[in-house]
Order: structure tokens, then C-alpha cells, then sequence
């Protein structure tokens, strides 16, 4: 493990990681193999919740929904973040579940669960990023239209609404568990140092395909270039707007939420391998 005695662990970031994976290693054992073993059945738990995530959106991505789950843990960032005794893979469990609840309409439990991830780890805020993309998918009916109806009207005005109460409640549950440490300043410092990392490349999809042990991805760039293009050029966007919604926000996101090498992989695996698989399959 980290430093627990740090600013950045534990004061301010994963308590909530900490206890769950310290109580179960209390009865387990302290040993490197059962970390191993808590994180790698995490990965195995999360490839069955987008398993249920799938099962829900447009048709196309029904297709996917039983090779994801078989194929999500050997893509290497799964595979790496389920040897180590980071947070990150629960970070990516409870970045997963706030989606699954999100497009279940349970938008108050997203909200709350948004915020608990982040409170995992800072790169939990990718989790917003997916909220935002189905939300302007839901919007889509809207388009167009000189008026809007009471029902489109609900589609933005619910999800929204109780989003923000989710968000509010899970910040209520952040200050209850940092609030003897908690500082706006230190948080600033540590956002605002995360803004200029030493990588190359500021852009964890772009340095994940172009930085360390780059031609590991190799195969993988092959294959994202490839269904990317295939899938703009045969217009599939219009028979699947999520999909090219998605592409756009996460895309984006890799410009808002710059990390370096250290905190690369589950950065990646939340985006560049869910877009890949995404196009992949759908192609």
C-alpha cells in the first residue's frame, strides 16, 4: 500500500477503499496474494456489471454484452490494476455501478455513488463524464422540436434534479469521512499540481498508445484506428447516436482530467478500451 499517512491517501482520497479491502484482509490475511485476489475479483465483478449495463442500451451494444465480460479482464490495464493493492479497480467497480444505476434511472443513488468514487480516487470523476453522455443521449428526442413536451421535459429535468441531490448527499458522506483533515487549500494543491505532470503527453489516451512500453498497444491502436474508421465511414452514428456520443465526451475528458503514467492504466481502461469495445463490437 501507499503511504496512508499521506495527504493524498487516506485524508483526503479512499478511505472507503481502505476499509472495505483492510476488513476484508483481517480476516484473509495480510498477504500480497490476497490483495491480488480482492482486486482481481473486483475486475471480475465489474466485467459482469457492464455485462448489465449492456443488456440495457440500444440494441447494438446488445451484441457486446456477453463478449465484454469474457474480454474486459485480459485487456492489459484490467489485467495490471488487478495485481496491485491500488484503488483503482475499486474506483472503476464504483464508477461502473453509478452508470448501471444511472441508466436504470435510479439517478439519486448515481449521484451519490459519483461522488464515492471520487472520493476512491480523484480520476472518479470519469464517472460524470459517462453520466453526461447518456443524459445528452436521453435529450436526443428534443432535437429539433420548436416545443417541448411535458414528457422530453422530464427526461432533462428529473435525471438532473436528482443527480444534483445525489451529488449533495454524497458530498454530506465525503465531509463525514474527511472532515478532520479536510482543507480547500491542500485539495487545490493537489488538483491544481495535477495539471502539469512530468509525462510527454498530458493525455492519458494519447500517452497510454504513444509513452511507456508503447508498442505493447500496438495491437490495440490497430484495432481502435481501424473500427473508428469504419464506423464513420459507413455512418453508423445514425443508427447508434450514444455511441458517438460516448466517443465525444470521453474524448473530452482526456483533456479535462490529466494524469500521468502512474495513474494511466484505469484512466485508459475506463475510456480508450470501453470505446474500443464499444466500436468493435458494434462494427
Amino acid at each position: 500500500f501507499l503511504d496512508q499517512e499521506g495527504v493524498f491517501t487516506g485524508q483526503l482520497f479512499g478511505k472507503i477503499y481502505f476499509f472495505i479491502c483492510g476488513s476484508f484482509l483481517n480476516m484473509v490475511g495480510w498477504t500480497k496474494e490476497n490483495i491480488f485476489l480482492f482486486n482481481s475479483t473486483m475486475i471480475f465483478v465489474t466485467a459482469f456489471i457492464w455485462y448489465e449495463i449492456l443488456k440495457i442500451l440500444p440494441a447494438s451494444f446488445n451484441k457486446m454484452s456477453k463478449l465484454l465480460p469474457l474480454l474486459l479482464p485480459l485487456f492489459p490495464p484490467y489485467f495490471f490494476a488487478a495485481h496491485t493493492g491500488r484503488t483503482d479497480v475499486f474506483t472503476l467497480f464504483l464508477m461502473s455501478v453509478g452508470f448501471l444505476f444511472f441508466i436504470r434511472k435510479h439517478y439519486f443513488l448515481a449521484g451519490i455513488i459519483s461522488v464515492l468514487a471520487i472520493e476512491s480516487h480523484i480520476m472518479g470523476c470519469i464517472t460524470l463524464f459517462y453520466y453526461l453522455s447518456y443524459f445528452i443521449y436521453m435529450q436526443k428526442h428534443c432535437l429539433g422540436k420548436s416545443s417541448v413536451s411535458k414528457p422530453y421535459l422530464k427526461l432533462f429535468v428529473n435525471p438532473a434534479l436528482m443527480s444534483f441531490i445525489g451529488f449533495f448527499t454524497g458530498a454530506l458522506i465525503y465531509f463525514a469521512l474527511h472532515h478532520e483533515f479536510f482543507s480547500l487549500g491542500i485539495l487545490h494543491k493537489i488538483v491544481s499540481s495535477k495539471t502539469d505532470m512530468v509525462s510527454p503527453v498530458n493525455n492519458y489516451i494519447l500517452a497510454y498508445f504513444t509513452d511507456y512500453n508503447w508498442y505493447y498497444h500496438l495491437p490495440e491502436f490497430t484495432l481502435f484506428a481501424t473500427t473508428v474508421y469504419i464506423y464513420f465511414k459507413n455512418k453508423l452514428y445514425r443508427d447508434n447516436p450514444l455511441l458517438f456520443i460516448l466517443l465525444v465526451v470521453l474524448l473530452i475528458s482526456t483533456f479535462i482530467t490529466r494524469r500521468n503514467q502512474e495513474l494511466l492504466y484505469l484512466s485508459c481502461a475506463s475510456s480508450s478500451d470501453a470505446i474500443f469495445l464499444h466500436l468493435f463490437c458494434h462494427w
